[in-house]
């Protein structure tokens, strides 16, 4: 399990590095829906539980040889 310094919600920066990923790839995925997401105000944050289960879902079963 994937845990997120027991907080709520991340910045896109803060996801960003713990993703290992840009924070235009970030963005990107907030912005097409990939990632649940949060505006507050002008501010985007991801929400951790709700990006763990996401994690969860996307996870490809051994058995099968195609992805999601």
């Amino acid at each position: 399990m994937i845990i997120f310094m027991s907080k709520l919600t991340l910045t896109i920066s803060e996801f960003a590095d713990q993703m290992n990923i840009s924070r235009t790839k970030a963005y990107e995925l907030a912005k097409n829906g990939s990632i649940p997401v949060i505006r507050i105000g002008r501010s985007i944050r991801v929400i951790t539980s709700l990006f763990e289960d996401y994690l969860k879902d996307q996870v490809v079963n051994k058995d099968s040889s195609t992805l999601r």
